[in-house]
């Protein structure tokens, strides 16, 4: 399991590099940014206000500030499209296993389908994880910096009115970060499984195979949907009247608890599924 873990991550190691590298300039960009307009700005200069815009220290906290705002922007937009990557990745990675000799031979190898399929699953949470907890470490720097830049303390306003106001609402945020983050799993599991399934079961290729990816994906995301809520409703009817907000509250942070069990349970079935599926096919 080791060995296919480690084949994994050097397959997509190149373009986690890419990414990496990508998103450590932004950070340089926005940091250099903030330090051009904190030693630029208005309330350094020496002479009237009159004459400040006319000075080489407001071209250059003009060029900051265009740094500042520009990789701020493109910042945002890489946290949130990297787990997109990683899922598209990953799928791409798992096609070529399928579809090229090369990417084929790892599935002639002494291992079983469940811990090759496993092996490609688990690298992909593991670099879904690893964004994630990067795109945690840069919003406490880039608040940092910002309080930094305009002298106020952002993460103590968050602490202080922010953060007591969401604790008002009773929001289970455990739950709810559970029920995402199993959602994105169960995605990816989706996804492996709709691929699998058009190589081995209806063995379709070209034009016609993305076709039917995308309607084998949405047939089984429908169904997903339809037990999850009977599933919800069920329990929603059972949990007696929502008399009170703390009851409200208390049966939304519960189904956030049973989507998660849902979505990880159906995503184990179709891991399961897909791995025999391999298994059926190479024994052929």
């Amino acid at each position: 399991m080791l060995k296919l873990l480690k084949y994994e991550f050097i397959k997509i190691s190149n373009a986690v590099l890419i990414v990496l590298g990508a998103v450590t300039l932004l950070e340089a960009t926005y940091g250099i940014g903030a330090v051009i307009m904190k030693f630029n700005s208005i309330d350094n200069y020496n002479g009237s206000y009159a004459d400040y815009y006319d000075s080489s220290e407001y071209i250059l906290y003009s060029i900051g500030s265009q740094m500042y705002t520009f990789s701020m922007v493109l910042l945002l937009i890489a946290v949130f499209s990297a787990t997109i990557f990683v899922v598209i990745f990953s799928l791409v990675t798992m096609n070529n296993d399928f579809c090229k000799k090369q990417g084929y031979n790892v599935f002639l190898t002494p291992n079983s389908s469940y811990a090759i399929l496993g092996a490609k699953y688990i690298t992909s949470f593991v670099i879904f994880s690893l964004y994630g907890v990067i795109a945690f470490l840069l919003i406490i720097a880039d608040i940092n910096i910002s309080s930094w830049l305009y002298d106020e303390d952002l993460i103590m306003i968050f602490e202080d009115i922010i953060w007591p106001l969401l604790e008002e609402t009773g929001i289970d945020f455990l739950g709810y970060f559970l029920a995402i983050t199993s959602q994105l799993i169960y995605y990816i599991f989706l996804a492996g499984f709709t691929l699998i399934i058009s190589q081995t079961v209806l063995k379709v290729s070209g034009g016609a195979k993305v076709i039917i990816q995308f309607v084998v994906f949405g047939f089984m995301n429908t169904a997903t949907t339809f037990i999850l809520g009977f599933v919800l409703a069920f329990l929603s009817n059972n949990a007696g009247p929502l008399d009170s907000h703390e009851n409200f509250e208390e049966i939304m942070g519960s189904l956030c608890y049973v989507s998660t069990f849902v979505y990880l349970a159906i995503s184990l079935g179709f891991y399961l599924i897909s791995a025999k599926l391999i298994e059926k096919r190479l024994s052929l």
